[in-house]
């Protein structure tokens, strides 16, 4: 069974959605900075859960692209759609893969806001995609 911890104000648990649209998404090397995830100072933002609804639009999205969500500056990824959880789908619901590999650690960055990448390129593709993304503020 398990039980509460109670946790300082200041570990705030914040789920956000952001919408992003098919010129985002067709945008190489997008990166979007998500304000519900603020750098805070000694503090650094620790993500729990991502989950994606890819709408129900008439052209499914193909390319080599995958979303990370990542703080800012760090050099891997906390979570992440891979390019298979994107191409050639459409009216579902994905849930993120935490991490880049099994054999690559995920390094956290104090003082720095989260952000949504999506290294390579989505060639075509018109549905908006919904993130539903939810984290921890934790202190150093």
């Amino acid at each position: 069974m398990g039980y509460l911890i109670e946790a300082p104000k200041e570990q705030q648990i914040v789920t956000a959605k952001v919408n992003l649209k098919s010129a985002q998404l067709l945008t190489p090397g997008l990166i979007v900075n998500i304000p519900e995830y603020p750098a805070v100072a000694d503090y650094f933002w620790q993500v729990l859960s991502i989950n994606m609804h890819i709408a129900d639009g008439t052209i499914p999205y193909l390319g080599t692209s995958a979303i990370h969500i990542q703080t800012d500056g760090a050099p891997n990824l906390q979570y992440r759609f891979g390019a298979a959880d994107i191409q050639g789908l459409k009216g579902v619901w994905v849930f993120g893969n935490i991490g880049p590999t099994s054999s690559t650690v995920t390094q956290f960055k104090v003082n720095s806001r989260l952000q949504i990448h999506s290294p390579g390129t989505l060639t075509v593709g018109n549905n908006q995609i919904n993130i539903y993304i939810t984290a921890i503020l934790l202190p150093i």
